[in-house]
């Protein structure tokens, strides 16, 4: 059931990462107090009633995304009324390999992993990536950056620039 809602859970995979062990295969139940704590506290916030706002196709999307040591993250927001709203929420939890990845090849696959998890909402829309993260301006501009221009080339059927958080 969590998997399925994770987009109104913000923060979901730091969340859930105490259970993440126990889902891989061959691997015994263990269940301790992190478990536990992981478990109540997704239970909670999935019968929260969420702040989200309905997305408006008339307005101009916000990704924000954020890389951290073992997930990555999103929020996708607007601005109705003049005040930004969350529309949706995205988040990941690292594979071995990708927990390996610099800090800039971690934002980058922030980045592409969230516009494609909101790709319904941005297809066909201009919108300003917020991150924190500058030098991926750099690299939007760098002539061969391997495999994360591999992970770009899929962004540029949108319409986007990249703005500081």
């Amino acid at each position: 059931l969590c998997p399925y809602y994770r987009k109104f859970i913000e923060d979901f995979a730091m969340i859930a990462k105490p259970l993440h062990p126990i889902t891989q295969k061959d691997i015994s139940l263990i269940w301790n107090k992190n478990c536990q704590d992981a478990f109540e506290l997704l239970k909670k916030k999935l019968t929260f009633v969420p702040l989200l706002t309905v997305a408006l196709p008339n307005l101009p999307y916000i990704p924000d995304n954020d890389a951290l040591e073992f997930a990555i993250g999103s929020t996708l927001s607007q601005v109705p009324n003049g005040e930004e709203k969350v529309v949706a929420y995205y988040s990941e939890y690292l594979n071995h390999s990708e927990k390996n990845y610099c800090v800039t090849r971690k934002e980058v696959l922030a980045m592409v992993d969230s516009v494609r998890n909101f790709h319904q909402y941005l297809i066909g829309s201009e919108f300003s990536i917020r991150m924190d993260h500058i030098a991926l301006n750099w690299l939007l501009s760098f002539k061969n950056p391997g495999q994360m221009a591999r992970w770009l080339g899929s962004l540029f059927v949108y319409k986007f620039q990249i703005k500081g958080g």
